[in-house]
């Protein structure tokens, strides 16, 4: 073989092995560049992993506060439900007591508007039956001075009466005179006419009397 012949082999022989590292180099260095990948990959996904789970337990711990508000809610929708009623029942209450203290009050004003005409009728009354004893105790004065004024004058017609007796008859020793006769017709008449007073007087007593009888207190 001549140099030159060996020369190429070598060359072709040398190649091949550079070739064959080149080789091997690139694999190894693709191999591991895969792993780092793969490691990434895998580190990224644990990570997103933990990032689900904690968002997932946020996702329920706002699902379990949701409910719990939606709840809150209802209940409080309940309690502003009852409320209502109750207000309602209360405004209904307040109507019935109003109306009622309405027409209580009107009793009690018919009931005072009575009394006050009882209250000036019995007043009235006072003031009638102060005039009818003011009445009674003139008149029965006036019935006290006439009967006297009437016992008086009837003493005198009859003093009068028997001198005028005497006098007719003519045989009196008295001094007796047509004046006694005079007198008698006098007194007569003036006693008559006291007696006729009298009874007007003692009448209009009576009707007093019986006024003052019959007073009564007016009734409720």
């Amino acid at each position: 073989m001549t140099k030159t012949k060996k020369t190429s082999v070598l060359f072709l022989v040398g190649g091949m092995v550079l070739s064959g590292f080149l080789v091997a180099y690139f694999m190894s260095s693709n191999e591991r560049s895969s792993q780092d990948a793969l490691d990434t990959l895998t580190a990224q996904r644990d990570a997103s992993n933990v990032a689900l789970a904690v968002a997932r337990d946020e996702v329920l711990a706002l699902e379990t506060k949701i409910e719990e508000q939606v709840t809150d809610i209802a209940s409080l929708q309940t309690k502003l439900s009852e409320k209502e009623l109750a207000s309602h029942s209360l405004l209904e209450q307040i109507e019935i007591n109003k109306k009622k203290h309405t027409q209580e009050t009107k009793v009690l004003n018919d009931k005072v508007a009575a009394l006050e005409t009882n209250v000036s009728a019995l007043e009235q009354r006072i003031i009638d039956t102060d005039k009818l004893y003011e009445q009674r105790y003139a008149l029965t004065k006036q019935v006290g001075d006439l009967n006297e004024d009437i016992l008086k004058a009837s003493h005198k017609a009859e003093l009068s009466k028997t001198a005028c007796d005497e006098f007719k008859q003519g045989n009196s020793w008295n001094w007796v005179s047509e004046a006694d006769c005079d007198k008698f017709n006098k007194w007569r008449q003036e006693g008559q006419q006291l007696i006729v007073e009298f009874e007007n007087k003692n009448r209009a007593l009576d009707s007093v009397n019986r006024q003052i009888a019959s007073f009564r207190a007016p009734q409720e």
